[in-house]
């Protein structure tokens, strides 16, 4: 899955044990559901849309994004960054590299209840399945059903 390698493409550019970058995460973090049946996704303070149908694949979770108005500001740096025949033009391995720097700071979900949790940047690809990971290790039961 394109999105699959995309996720690992920015874990090596980065490496697994970055510090997070700075969001607008409560202070009051040990409240989220990680289990919730959809997450609100915002980027730079904008919610960018709802992720449904989740699925936990150690260590990614993935689901569906119901895009909001915010989400098409991104929504072709998103495409591009998740296409891997992209790469076959001269250049395009560089500039997906500068669109993960410009694009890897400030994402965080938003629990049912509103509780907010910080994630590395996600993966969007063109059918809008979202894969991210948490920013600090969250051990989830494999056998929990998510659904």
């Amino acid at each position: 899955m394109r999105v699959l390698e995309f996720t690992s493409l920015i874990m090596k550019f980065f490496g697994e044990n970055r510090p997070p970058a700075k969001a607008q995460v409560k202070k009051a973090r040990s409240r989220m559901n990680y289990q919730s049946k959809t997450f609100r996704l915002y980027f730079e303070g904008k919610l960018i849309g709802t992720v449904g149908d989740i699925f936990y694949e150690t260590p990614e979770f993935s689901g569906y994004l119901s895009p909001e108005p915010a989400f098409e500001d991104i929504r072709s740096d998103m495409f591009f960054m998740t296409d891997d025949s992209a790469d076959e033009v001269e250049g395009n391995v560089d500039k997906r590299f500068e669109m993960i720097e410009q694009y890897d700071h400030d994402w965080f979900f938003e629990d049912e209840s509103g509780e907010r949790e910080q994630v590395y940047m996600p993966a969007i690809d063109e059918q809008l399945v979202v894969v991210w990971r948490w920013c600090e290790p969250h051990y989830i039961n494999e056998t929990t059903s998510m659904s």
